[in-house]
This record gives structure tokens, C-alpha cells and sequence, in this order.
């Protein structure tokens, strides 16, 4: 009933694909583990990071609050003092130390979500503004859907932006090593879209019951 409901509020000129099986999960986890390891490592992401992150105020203006990350308070602390310096953060990621982010933001909700989706456009068509509206209004119908059913739902952006950079061969960094990581990215998300194009997939993300209240 959840699933007709969620699918109906998308309209006919969408379609939902789920991810719901152990596999499926683990797969989806894998996808998102290895695009997250690029983000972290990027060092034009470092001030973009830093700038969207609010490590002071529980509720934020400007940014996102670090309680809101999903991750412990020592691993925050960790990340904010990582952040304020690029070898900090390649220091962490050298000793393992970035394992902690995966396992907390990608791996354990990934896997323990009740699925992932993908909201894809069922008709190939041009991206343009237009579009790009309608796309966000079936999102939007989607989520206002999914949390009258009392779920939550969590947009998953990062693989079809990678996999997007990667396709069109846009130079995101000057790292050429992450640059192969973003065609390996895109490789294996085209696997499990089964055919959709890249440009046909509005996002990504998982889904489920909340195991906590919302912050209020």
C-alpha cells in the first residue's frame, strides 16, 4: 500500500525503481560509499565543506547543523578539525580514519533503511528549466507523500553527479585518480539503473521508518 501510494504520488510521467532486497541494499551502499570517498578527498570540496557545515549552532541559517550529519560527536569533532586543513584530511583518510564517516552517514543507514529508489523520468526529454521544475515537483510530491505515510527519505545526489561529471567529461578536479574513480562510479550506477539514462534519473535515495523523532 505504501509502495502504490508512493508510486501514485509521482504522477504517470514518472516512475520509482526499488532497491529493496539485501543485495540491492549492499549494492546501493557500496555506490554510495565509493562516491563519498571521492567527496572527501576532493580539495576543491574542502572549502565548499567547510562553508556548508554549521559546527556552532544547533539550528542553523546559513548551513547544515553538524548534529544533523548522522554521525557521533567525537567523529564531528574530528571532521571540523580535519576540515580546516587539507593534509588534515588527507592524514585521516591515510589512516583509516574517514572509515568512521562511511559507516555512520553511508553504510549502516544504507543497509538497515527498509530500501533505496531512483525517481526516473519515464520519457527522455531535454533539460532545460522547464524540466528541471517538473522534476522537483515530482520530488516533492514524492517526499510530501512519503512523509504522510510516516516515512523518512533520505536524496542520495552524490553518485548521479559523479556519474554525470564522468559521462560529459567535465574536469570536477584536478586529480586525475578521482577523475577514474568518477568512471568507475558512473559504470557501475548505469548497472543498476538497468538502461535509464543518466540524464533521466532525477535522483537517487533511501527510505523507511524513523528510528527517532525529528528534531523540533
Amino acid at each position: 500500500q505504501q509502495v502504490a501510494a508512493l508510486e501514485a504520488a509521482v504522477g504517470p510521467d514518472y516512475e520509482l525503481r526499488w532497491y529493496t532486497t539485501f543485495g540491492q541494499r549492499l549494492s546501493l551502499t557500496a555506490l554510495t560509499v565509493r562516491t563519498t570517498a571521492i567527496r572527501l578527498r576532493l580539495p576543491e570540496g574542502l572549502p565548499v565543506h567547510r562553508a556548508i557545515v554549521d559546527f556552532t549552532n544547533r539550528f542553523s541559517e546559513h548551513a547544515i547543523p553538524a548534529a544533523a550529519l548522522g554521525v557521533s560527536r567525537p567523529l564531528v569533532m574530528a571532521i571540523r578539525w580535519a576540515l580546516e586543513r587539507w593534509w588534515r584530511m588527507q592524514w585521516l583518510g591515510r589512516l583509516g580514519g574517514l572509515w568512521g564517516a562511511y559507516a555512520q552517514m553511508d553504510i549502516i543507514p544504507g543497509l538497515l533503511c527498509a530500501g533505496h529508489f531512483a525517481l526516473v523520468r519515464r520519457s527522455s526529454a531535454q533539460c532545460t528549466v522547464a524540466t528541471g521544475v517538473e522534476d522537483g515537483i515530482a520530488m516533492q510530491r514524492f517526499w510530501l507523500a512519503a512523509t504522510d505515510l510516516g516515512l523518512v527519505l533520505q536524496p542520495n545526489l552524490s553518485p548521479r553527479v559523479l556519474a554525470t561529471y564522468a559521462e560529459k567529461n567535465l574536469p570536477f578536479t584536478r586529480v586525475s585518480s578521482l577523475r577514474r574513480r568518477a568512471q568507475k562510479v558512473r559504470a557501475q550506477l548505469l548497472r543498476l539503473l538497468g538502461g535509464a539514462r543518466l540524464d533521466d534519473t532525477v535522483t537517487l535515495g533511501r527510505i523507511g521508518q524513523p528510528i527517532a523523532k525529528p528534531l523540533t
